[in-house]
């Protein structure tokens, strides 16, 4: 059982989608306590577990069928590569502190979308800066994939969607892309 744990594999992505779905199931099993009021609330000190939170919140079953896809597919590619604890844990507490820190309107920011687009983000500027052939290829086809659904994904406004926190989680994947990735000669 260990083995599926390992920072390589696929357990860590699935473990964390089961959470995602079993913390969905639990606010609508009691509808008189939401954990979604954990999310992330700029300047609250009682949001501040909403930083390691947010990405395990979501407003809803079709909130959280939106994101548990992509979560899964881009978790299992980053577990393949071992890098799926480091970005998440990394994604989820730099995107997190920045919703916090920055005065951003809305209420509570809940869902992996920001994760998901960090992900994306670092992924797609991982294959560029390593230039390793199987990087690219990786970097490329989640491109060509994901690449328009994510950029309207960023450039969503509609009320209650936290297009901060989207837009905050592909600028921090594009960061951890740069800085983590050692760029080798062609």
């Amino acid at each position: 059982m260990r083995a599926y744990f390992k920072p390589g594999t696929l357990g860590f992505p699935l473990a964390l989608a089961a959470l995602m779905i079993l913390i969905e199931a639990a606010d609508w099993i009691t509808p008189f306590y939401s954990f979604d009021r954990w999310g992330i609330q700029a300047w609250s000190i009682w949001h501040l577990p909403g930083i390691v939170l947010h990405p395990l919140l979501h407003g809803g079953w079709a909130h959280l069928a939106s994101n548990l896809l992509p979560f899964i597919i881009l978790g299992t590619v980053l577990a393949y590569r071992r890098q799926f604890v480091r970005i998440a844990v990394l994604g989820t507490l730099i995107s997190g502190s920045a919703l916090w820190l920055l005065p951003l309107q809305g209420g509570v920011h809940i869902g992996a979308s920001g994760l998901v687009l960090c992900f994306f983000g670092y992924l797609v500027l991982r294959g560029f800066r390593t230039r390793n052939w199987q990087d690219l290829l990786i970097s490329l086809a989640v491109a060509l994939i994901y690449g328009l659904s994510m950029w309207a994904t960023v450039r969503n406004f509609a009320e209650g969607v936290s297009w901060q926190g989207h837009l905050i989680g592909l600028i921090v994947g594009l960061g951890l892309g740069w800085y983590l990735e050692d760029r080798k000669p062609s």
